[in-house]
C-alpha cells in the first residue's frame, strides 16, 4: 500500500514526464516575463521656478500671485512632499524586500523542479 506523499510524488513524476519541450518553452516564458524589473526611487520635489505665467499682459501679475502663495504656502507643501517621500521610500523598501522574497523562492521551486525532474 502506498501513502499519500508517495502518490503525490508519482504524480508530479508523471505529470514532469508528460511535459514537452513546448511545455517548458512556455514555462520559461512565464518566469522571463513575470520576473520582477527593478525601478529606480525618485523623490518629489518643488519648483517654484516654475511658478510664472506667459500671458500677454496679464503674466507678470499672475506670475506674483502664484509666487505669493507659495511663499505662504511653502513649509506646508515642503513638510508633505517630506512626508509623501518617506512613505514612498518605505514602499519600495518593502517592494525590494518582497522581491529579494520571490527571487529566493524562485530559485527555491526552480531547484525542487529540477531534482524532481532528475529523479534524485
Amino acid at each position: 500500500m502506498t501513502t499519500p506523499a508517495e502518490r503525490a510524488d508519482a504524480t508530479i513524476r508523471a505529470r514532469l514526464a508528460e511535459r514537452t519541450p513546448e511545455h517548458q518553452a512556455s514555462d520559461d516564458a512565464v518566469m522571463a516575463v513575470t520576473a520582477p524589473q527593478p525601478v529606480a526611487f525618485r523623490t518629489v520635489t518643488l519648483n517654484p521656478a516654475v511658478a510664472y505665467s506667459s500671458k500677454p499682459g496679464v503674466g507678470k501679475a499672475i506670475s506674483m500671485a502664484k509666487r505669493v502663495v507659495i511663499k505662504l504656502e511653502d513649509q506646508v507643501l515642503k513638510d508633505m512632499v517630506d512626508q509623501f517621500n518617506m512613505v514612498m521610500e518605505a514602499e519600495n523598501a518593502e517592494r525590494r524586500s518582497l522581491q529579494d522574497e520571490v527571487a529566493a523562492l524562485r530559485s527555491r521551486v526552480e531547484d525542487l523542479t529540477r531534482r524532481v525532474t532528475e529523479g534524485g
